[in-house]
């Protein structure tokens, strides 16, 4: 063993008493000489050990060699785990190295993940964790002892045998006569003892420490000749040149941590359970935690990415996507360039490379990294060993900051991503941090801003209860009630599910994936225009408690000026439920007799609902539809049809002089919103999509959270809404299924919003965030909390949001299981977003169940949103 090296072992003491003492003191009387003095040492588990005094001691094994071991140690020697560059053992995380533990700042994290540790591996008969070795050039030889109820951490450095000492033993009475003078000949003394003879002796530069003192400390001796060694320490303690009684205190400790183990060696089932999955998330909050960034100007967390101005270079992508892949999660912007592919001519100084490397390709880095210096800034994301080669890369001044992972794994790339992102806290200890770079750089220490990926046990939720959801999911794919769904829960702002299932059809030619859109129907409400009328309170623009013909004078003369926001929001406004205007631009001339039956012939062959029919001769009006467009006919409402803006007077005309209810009982209306649209535009100056756009989506960089999505992305990417009979004739899919927000052009303030689970939870989490997310902040939490409230006797909502309801009588649009602060929104295709601030939760089911046809209610009538809800709740109620 190296002499510069120092090596630490951690133990769980178990404090004993009474029969425990006796117990030893029988074991100690028991043990002859040589026995006792073989506890001092520690030696390799592939040693040749064959004598008998080998049995005794401590042995230091990698985790499968001590996983293929004979069950039951009967022998006197213990073993330790060899953790140092860290080990797989099927728990899905794999046991952090040393490395990775040296990066963490939090010191009490580590000394509980130590802990759980220690536990964990005395499941397989083992008593400590060997630490490896490390430089002494930056130990500090300090010890630590935490307590934890009757349990002691204690920690001690594993020397190399002292030979020196034995040739110049003396008796204590002696010690002045036996100067070890530096220089001297077999001086070459361990760092760990340099500095006890320091503290022993402060005023001296002479060594005068004894065998007894460097004994008596927290140190075992390393050996590779244990029979040997312990035969050299026999003679010199038979021959009284060493006190055997200042020995046997030490030596009674190190069998009382034996005795212990042997004495609870037997875990129950549950408890070995709770060791193992407490170990799991101690180890992803070891990863987490380990994170370490340096950067000239704060380039770590970025806060804005988007289009353009991030590029990322993966030297590892031919290898291993996971790095991207978590990337692409977040953002569908930022693109991921091969190395070969990249030119630095194409890009700005304004814009950002970040180049992911392992130690494995720093020499293609360094190579790399001064022409993209020439184009743009650029900055390192690696992982792996830091040796000489890296820290020339950080020496030449060439980036603009760092963010590190100590071992290059699948856990340490999706962190690394995440943290990049503002998803992770970055906290960690950057390895080396001298004057060097200490001049160019400074030591990143950031805050989580927005949503990371998790496991449902890092937040209290039990995996195996999750499982029911794939179960009810597959159940109502298979009994019709849609052909597929997205589902993503969210936990402490953790994404600890996010899953898609069936397909974009019955015919099941093409999965559903996470990243697939779909119609949001009226999510739209909240997740588009909430977020806006919302932000104009906050500025002041708007008053919740004005009439609206503050803000649109044509309402003035009619029976809708007094109306006020906050009645509309409540859905109190007396409004009618909606206005069919695409029935309303029907032909009258084109059929005969009534346009809609409640029987089936082969007249009304059309159906709209359970005992609904159509006309199939009815045809629209030429003046306001056509299948091709023009500079009149330029609203596209479906793929073949477009309609007159000149029919959007007409609508809005309609919609000044409906009746309302002067009672104004509450009643769910979309035409309110309409109202809202006009209200929002008036008073910004801007399109009701603008507005959405750059107040929301350009901010969160919900890049998949929009509208009119066949602009930006494919077919492929978007699932079939609606085979539509009656109105556009053809099947949806880009186009929203609300009539009324087609004939609007796609873009309404009450549907006409796509997206997916990810995009959803987004917007969400910066609800449940009090109005921050990625830094920066949107609303005030007030705001939200005064919208999110019940305002009405007799009403459960709150302003634009759904609150579950308390009058056990009546429905619910959510689990009994949510809690009353709770909030959220569900959508007319079978979609759903649930927030619960009490549980720090959100919850979002999207599917396409009007597929194929919109009265198709088998989602709804079988509760599959609020069973899954009821299943989610359970998974984590049911811990505590």
């Amino acid at each position: 063993m190296p002499s510069r090296s120092i090596i630490v072992v951690l133990f769980l003491l178990v404090s004993a008493a009474g029969k425990a003492h006796n117990r030893i003191d029988s074991i100690y009387n028991a043990l002859s000489l040589r026995e006792r003095l073989a506890h001092l040492f520690v030696c390799k588990a592939s040693d040749n050990l064959e004598s008998e005094i080998c049995k005794y001691g401590f042995r230091v094994c990698t985790f499968d060699e001590l996983n293929s071991a004979p069950e039951g140690n009967s022998s006197g020697f213990s073993t330790l785990t060899d953790i140092s560059s860290g080990f797989e053992d099927g728990l899905g995380l794999p046991f952090p190295s040393v490395a990775t533990l040296s990066r963490v700042t939090d010191t009490a994290c580590v000394n509980e993940f130590l802990i759980n540790s220690l536990e964990y591996v005395k499941l397989h008969n083992c008593t400590g964790l060997y630490l490896g070795n490390k430089s002494s050039r930056n130990e500090k030889h300090k010890q630590f002892i935490l307590k934890r109820d009757s349990d002691l951490l204690q920690t001690y450095n594993i020397i190399p045998y002292p030979e020196y000492l034995l040739k110049k033993l003396v008796s204590p009475q002696k010690l002045t006569q036996a100067k070890v003078k530096p220089g001297s000949s077999n001086t070459v003394l361990h760092p760990y003892i340099k500095k006890l003879n320091n503290v022993l002796n402060e005023s001296s530069d002479d060594y005068l420490i004894s065998f007894e003192e460097v004994a008596a400390q927290p140190v075992l001796f390393y050996s590779d000749d244990l029979e040997r060694d312990v035969d050299r320490l026999y003679r010199a303690v038979h021959s009284k040149m060493i006190d055997q009684a200042r020995l046997e205190g030490k030596i009674k400790r190190l069998l009382s941590m034996q005795y212990a183990l042997s004495e609870h060696d037997s875990i129950d089932r549950n408890r070995a359970d709770s060791l193992k999955r407490n170990q799991i998330i101690l180890r992803k909050r070891i990863y987490t935690k380990s994170i370490a960034g340096i950067s000239r100007d704060h380039t770590f967390p970025i806060r804005h990415f988007s289009n353009g101005d991030i590029v990322v270079i993966d030297l590892r992508a031919t290898q291993d996507k996971t790095f991207s892949n978590t990337i692409a999660l977040y953002s569908s912007v930022i693109p991921v360039v091969p190395v070969d592919e990249f030119n630095p001519a194409d890009y700005n100084p304004k814009q950002y490379v970040f180049i992911a490397s392992d130690d494995q390709q720093l020499n293609q880095m360094q190579t790399l990294l001064p022409t993209i210096n020439k184009g743009c800034n650029s900055s390192l994301i690696f992982s792996g060993k830091t040796g000489p080669l890296f820290n020339e890369v950080l020496e030449t001044n060439l980036l603009d900051g760092t963010l590190i992972a100590a071992e290059n794994n699948s856990i340490s790339w999706q962190l690394l991503a995440q943290s990049l992102l503002g998803g992770e806290a970055i906290t960690g200890m950057f390895p080396h941090f001298g004057n060097s770079l200490s001049e160019t750089y400074g030591p990143i220490i950031s805050q989580k801003t927005r949503l990371s990926f998790g496991l449902p046990i890092e937040v209290g939720m039990n995996e195996d209860s999750l499982r029911q959801i794939s179960d009810i999911v597959t159940e109502a794919i298979k009994e019709k009630a849609t052909p597929g769904a997205q589902i993503l829960i969210a936990k402490e702002g953790k994404i600890i599910y996010n899953h898609a299932f069936g397909y974009h059809t019955y015919g099941k030619k093409q999965k559903v994936t996470t990243s697939d859109l779909y119609d949001l129907a009226s999510m739209t409400k909240v997740l588009g225009t909430m977020p806006v009328i919302m932000s104009l309170c906050d500025q002041g623009v708007i008053d919740l408690d004005a009439p609206i013909k503050n803000y649109l004078s044509e309402t003035d003369t009619t029976n809708k000026g007094d109306l006020t926001i906050n009645e509309i929001l409540l859905h109190q406004a007396g409004l009618p439920s909606y206005i069919p205007f695409y029935l309303h631009a029907l032909d009258s001339t084109s059929y005969s007799g009534h346009l809609l039956s409640r029987r089936y012939s082969g007249t009304y062959n059309l159906r709209l609902d359970k005992h609904l029919y159509m006309n199939k001769n009815a045809r629209y009006r030429s003046d306001v539809f056509q299948k091709s467009n023009d500079s009149v006919f330029d609203i596209r409402v479906a793929n073949r049809l477009y309609m007159n803006h000149h029919h959007l007077d007409s609508m809005y005309a309609e919609l000044l002089n409906v009746d309302i209810d002067t009672a104004k009982n509450y009643r769910y209306s979309d035409l309110g919103y309409l109202f809202l649209h006009k209200i929002i535009s008036r008073v910004t100056g801007k399109s009701y999509e603008q507005v959405f756009y750059s107040t929301v989506t350009e901010k969160l960089h919900t890049d998949r959270l929009l509208f009119k999505p066949l602009e930006k992305y494919s077919r492929e990417e978007i699932t079939p809404t609606v085979i539509d009979l009656t109105f556009r004739k053809e099947s949806l899919r880009g186009y929203v299924h609300d009539e009324t927000a087609a004939m609007l052009g796609g873009v309404a303030a009450h549907a006409g919003l796509f997206g997916n689970t990810m995009e959803v939870a987004i917007v969400a989490q910066m609800f449940l965030n009090g109005g921050t997310y990625g830094g920066q902040r949107f609303l005030k939490q007030s705001t939200i909390d005064y919208f999110t409230s019940p305002h009405n006797h007799g009403n459960r909502r709150g302003l634009g949001f759904d609150k579950p309801e308390t009058d056990p009588e009546k429905s619910s649009p959510a689990s009994l299981l949510v809690s009353p602060e709770s909030f959220g929104h569900s959508g007319f295709t079978g979609t759903l977003v649930w927030i619960d601030p009490k549980y720090d939760l959100i919850y979002v089911f999207l599917s396409n169940r009007i597929h194929p046809r919109s009265y198709n209610k088998k989602l709804i009538t079988t509760n599959v949103r609020t069973r899954i809800q009821d299943v989610i709740y359970h998974s984590f109620l049911s811990q505590n």
